[in-house]
């Protein structure tokens, strides 16, 4: 996957029905702007060594298993994971859910 376009990695991912975790968040965010139905997006800070990243996905994971909508909660939402590995789960026209306000 990662000498595929963007656009393809894209489409493929919601095609399976995935949600699709990236460095890119420009790229991709402009991709989930347009379908806003899309199967979730998560972004994680871009420059971090592979051990960086995954303490990331692991943030990522945890906030997903505070969660309880098994299979949906991430449907047209992007979970951004910052730099110090707080969490923030978003979509442009809801308000910011966390664990401790979970909408």
């Amino acid at each position: 996957m990662l000498t595929r376009p963007d656009h393809e990695v894209w489409h493929l991912a919601q095609q399976e029905e995935r949600a699709l975790a990236t460095i890119n968040k420009g790229d991709f965010e402009a991709f989930a702007s347009i379908d806003p139905y899309h199967y979730g997006l998560i972004l994680i800070p871009s420059g971090g060594t592979r051990h960086e990243q995954l303490a990331y996905l692991s943030s990522a994971i945890s906030f997903a298993n505070s969660t309880n909508r098994p299979n949906t909660w991430l449907r047209g939402r992007h979970l951004e994971v910052e730099i110090n590995g707080e969490t923030l789960l978003r979509r442009i026209d809801m308000p910011v859910v966390t664990p401790d306000n979970p909408e």
